[in-house]
């Protein structure tokens, strides 16, 4: 019996000491005006919260949209992984930003630097970006596919490898890299081989 009066006398000693501890807390934020500080950090943070998790949604949205598109295309596992690392990278890199800019961060310096850097990467890889992009929108619209034989230019041949960059014909035992960018920009014509009966 004394040793449960000891340990409620305890309790009853820590319970005080806590709500001294917290009143003494709460009377130096008020005499510091600490609430001024902390309310708007943690609506801040609160929003810095919700803005991660729809990042993280989108990334969930936009891998399910990829793995459609490259299932119904039938291209290669390299081209796919490619794709889906570069929009990952996309979403987290302007999420990270609006996350950033929602706690307070001056992100105007840091764009204007990133946009003189981008242009003059732009233009220095220019026929590289062009071809990444001619790629995206052949792996979208789909105007052939693998084992379609086509006819551009002076090539033909069986598309054996559509890739970001480039997309490869084989005729007999000849592989010929197609930049993307030639491919959709100039007429190309899809072989229709006729059945024989």
């Amino acid at each position: 019996m004394t040793i449960i009066q000891s340990l409620v006398t305890i309790m009853q000693e820590l319970w005080n000491l806590l709500k001294a501890t917290a009143y003494y807390f709460i009377q130096f934020c008020n005499y510091i005006q600490l609430h001024e500080y902390i309310i708007p950090f943690c609506i801040k943070l609160i929003i810095s919260i919700g803005l991660i998790s729809a990042t993280y949604a989108m990334i969930l949205i936009a891998r399910k949209w990829i793995a459609h598109i490259f299932t119904s295309s039938n291209l290669s596992n390299d081209t796919y992984l490619r794709t889906q690392k570069g929009v990952y990278y996309s979403i987290a890199i302007i999420g990270s930003m609006i996350v950033l800019q929602n706690l307070g961060v001056q992100l105007t310096p840091i764009i204007t630097l990133l946009g003189i850097i981008g242009v003059a990467f732009g233009y220095a890889l220019k026929d590289f970006i062009s071809n990444i992009i001619a790629g995206l929108f052949i792996v979208i619209h789909q105007p052939f596919k693998l084992n379609d034989e086509i006819k551009i230019k002076d090539w033909q041949g069986k598309i054996i490898d559509i890739s970001i960059r480039y997309t490869a014909l084989q005729d007999d035992n000849t592989i010929i890299y197609i930049p993307n960018s030639i491919l959709y920009t100039t007429t190309v014509a899809v072989v229709i081989k006729k059945e024989t009966t």
